[in-house]
């Protein structure tokens, strides 16, 4: 089987530290800071990997962030392949208010990509999909890179008979679906943008997720939700899955562990509402993981049986 390729094209180093209470104006004392390569198909490569499967992070890398995060990856040992650029990786900073008990999150833009390095990720991105491959486009653009840049992915991995599955916002994934994908995972608020108009009920989301696999936009839509759990809508299965209820210790990555856990587990052959169930124990037990520490295959194991016991 070939490896779930994973196309980041904003990635970022994630520095996660603590400090004892967020004051305005005030110097504030941080705990040491913990470092973890990010951006969403880099933490969807590193779920897959942790939970038994066979992934390839994709990115573009420049300056020492870059470097790092490669070090950083390599250590995990998750496969990869990098994309130099002539612009710096970004860096993104989480910080834990411990009084108030919030995590606050500041993510920079990143940095600009040309259009020739543009147009180099793609070329390696085609040379990595080849027949049944399943292929992750996962996370925001830096500046620089075309809105359809997603769009021409999904189109590469179209014409080499691979699945194209989208996670990111905005502009991006308007245009993406314009292509048509394998799997798309929006939250809520980015499905809503995609509507034109507020979702503001699980029926809701469900109706306006059917539209979008009656005209192909995606075969399969997968709507995180927050507290009220994800829906899971297909050609002929709709299913809503509770959120699982766990002591949350980080929010980072959770959507990313989501749809690792569902590629990990439809790479091995699993039903679609299987892998969805999968993926939802994924996320759990990444909210369980504190800062950007994402799921490990025991604990998301262990949920999955819970939710396969009910």
């Amino acid at each position: 089987m070939s490896p779930i390729v994973c196309l980041t094209p904003n990635p970022a180093l994630d520095v996660t530290t603590a400090v004892a209470e967020l004051v305005d104006q005030h110097k504030m004392r941080c705990d040491p800071g913990e470092e973890q390569p990010g951006g969403g198909g880099i933490n969807v490569a590193r779920v897959v990997c942790r939970l038994g499967g066979n992934a390839i992070a994709l990115y573009p890398v420049g300056g020492p962030y870059g470097e790092r995060l490669s070090i950083l990856l390599d250590a995990e040992r998750v496969p990869r392949q990098s994309v130099p650029i002539s612009a710096p990786t970004r860096f993104s900073f989480i910080v834990r208010d411990k009084a108030g008990g919030r995590q606050y999150r500041f993510v920079l833009p990143g940095p600009a990509v040309s259009a020739s390095e543009g147009a180099e990720i793609l070329a390696r991105f085609g040379r990595l999909v080849s027949d049944g491959t399943i292929a992750v486009g996962s996370g925001s653009l830096p500046p620089g890179l075309a809105e359809d840049f997603y769009g021409q992915a999904a189109r590469i991995a179209a014409q080499r008979h691979g699945r194209f599955v989208l996670d990111t916002s905005g502009g991006a994934l308007a245009a993406a679906l314009q292509h048509g994908v394998y799997l798309v995972k929006p939250s809520l608020r980015e499905l809503e943008t995609v509507a034109g108009r507020p979702l503001g009920s699980p029926e809701a989301a469900v109706a306006f997720s059917r539209e979008l696999v009656a005209r192909r936009a995606a075969e399969i839509v997968v709507v995180s939700m927050g507290a009220a759990g994800a829906i899971l809508v297909a050609e002929r299965t709709v299913r809503h899955q509770p959120a699982v209820e766990v002591t949350v210790g980080g929010t980072v990555g959770a959507g990313d562990s989501l749809v690792g856990g569902m590629l990990a587990a439809i790479s091995r052959g699993w039903p679609i509402e299987d892998a969805f169930g999968y993926g939802v124990a994924a996320a759990g037990a990444s909210l369980l993981a504190p800062g950007t520490k994402l799921c490990d295959r025991a604990t998301t194991d262990r949920i999955y049986g819970t939710l396969t016991a009910l």
